[in-house]
């Protein structure tokens, strides 16, 4: 899956053709393009879902809204990561019986980005010290919960969130909820959807990893980032500094 989309991806980008002197506004045209495509965090999953499926258009929306904040024109990327996850993390929970495999996929990349913003924050480039500090408080009330929980109990912890009925004060989470009620609301299907999302998210974090830190991860054994980044590095959409 992860391959496709990014596949798809050269494809929007490389109809523009490779770079030359005699198109130089199709050399324009592609970098824009592949501007357009490395500096989306869900935003290009989202217009393209919206265009598709225009019966959506008001969910789109309102999860668009949810994701952003009036005075913070360009949040930072581990935002994104933690509202996203929040999401996700309670429509798995609530939504057990769902077969659809995309379901697990949206789960494990959401559980992977979450690992690197704890574990490697490095990885995802100037993640702020005090945000590092809030995401393992955050990760540690949460998911010390958890496991501590029954199944069924998470269930219905995550029914008590998506119906509005457990208080929550952090507006991380709450936007989270947001976005999981208009998730419901969706006709084309929510896994859909934030499988894209995800591998959109993968795609961002991988290109904003500095090359040196990608080659110090291959010495130690490797990191799914670092194998998306060199697929993409593959399908031309990585523009590579000298020094790097």
């Amino acid at each position: 899956f992860i391959f496709e989309q990014i596949k798809e991806n050269a494809e929007y980008v490389n109809q523009f053709y490779p770079i030359d002197d005699v198109h130089p506004q199709k050399t324009m045209a592609k970098a824009a393009a592949k501007r357009e495509i490395n500096s989306s965090r869900g935003d290009w999953v989202l217009r393209k879902w919206e265009r598709d499926h225009p019966s959506d258009g008001a969910a789109v929306k309102k999860i668009k809204e949810a994701t952003k904040e009036p005075d913070l024109p360009r949040m930072i990327f581990a935002n994104y990561v933690i509202r996203w996850h929040a999401a996700t993390l309670v429509l798995y929970s609530t939504d057990d019986r769902e077969r659809d495999p995309k379901r697990q996929f949206s789960k494990l990349l959401s559980d992977y980005l979450m690992y690197l913003l704890v574990v490697k924050p490095e990885m995802l480039n100037q993640v702020p010290e005090h945000l590092e500090c809030y995401t393992w408080d955050l990760v540690k009330h949460f998911e010390g919960n958890k496991l501590s929980l029954e199944p069924s109990e998470v269930k219905n912890a995550c029914l008590g969130i998506l119906n509005a009925e457990s208080e929550i004060n952090d507006v991380m989470f709450k936007r989270g909820r947001q976005m999981a009620i208009e998730l419901l609301n969706l006709r084309g299907g929510k896994w859909s959807l934030l499988a894209q999302v995800w591998v959109e998210m993968l795609a961002y974090a991988a290109t904003h990893c500095r090359p040196r830190t990608h080659a110090q991860q291959l010495c130690n054994g490797g990191e799914l980032l670092t194998v998306v980044w060199l697929l993409m590095f593959h399908f031309d959409l990585v523009d590579t500094k000298p020094e790097d």
